[in-house]
């Protein structure tokens, strides 16, 4: 399976850049996850054209769009338990620890705010994953990520697609 996994995007409407990378990488993905901060209305219902779309709000959406999308999901994909939230209310210092309670039943959390790239497993059971900001990054290059995973979920690779 191949999922997109973008956050942070913060735009008021699809960019040259996200309309680009939707159309030539994400269109035939099984799955596009934004992890919030769409800022923009446009650009939520931009990304939800794709036809297994999710995504949750951030600290940075408001309107009405918004008040519709969850903070926090969970979602099921194949064999697949998925956690999905922007991040902002994570405890900064005990960000893993409160992962694992927030999500003991999920393979996989994807989570933004931070706009800094990470992925990495923790306690040896959870996978993480932060895919930076499409638009304005951190300590590295603005882009998102490509994750790859078997049907069991036991075997995962991530590629990061740099803007």
């Amino acid at each position: 399976m191949k999922f997109v996994v973008l956050s942070d995007t913060h735009m008021n409407t699809p960019s040259e850049d996200l309309e680009k990378e939707f159309e030539t990488r994400m269109w035939d993905a099984d799955a596009l996850f934004h992890c919030g901060d769409y800022t923009g209305e446009d650009v939520w219902a931009y990304l939800n054209s794709h036809e297994n779309f999710f995504g949750v709000a951030g600290n940075m959406d408001y309107g009405y769009w918004s008040s519709q999308l969850p903070r926090e999901s969970r979602i099921r994909i194949g064999g697949i338990s998925i956690g999905i939230l922007h991040g902002f209310d994570l405890d900064i210092r005990g960000w893993k620890r409160d992962l694992l309670s927030r999500f003991p039943e999920v393979h996989l959390v994807l989570f933004g705010h931070t706009h800094m790239r990470t992925f990495q497993r923790i306690d040896n059971r959870l996978w993480v994953l932060n895919p930076g900001s499409f638009t304005f990054a951190k300590r590295g290059v603005r882009g998102y990520a490509l994750i790859f995973l078997s049907e069991d979920g036991d075997d995962i690779k991530v590629e990061w697609v740099d803007l």
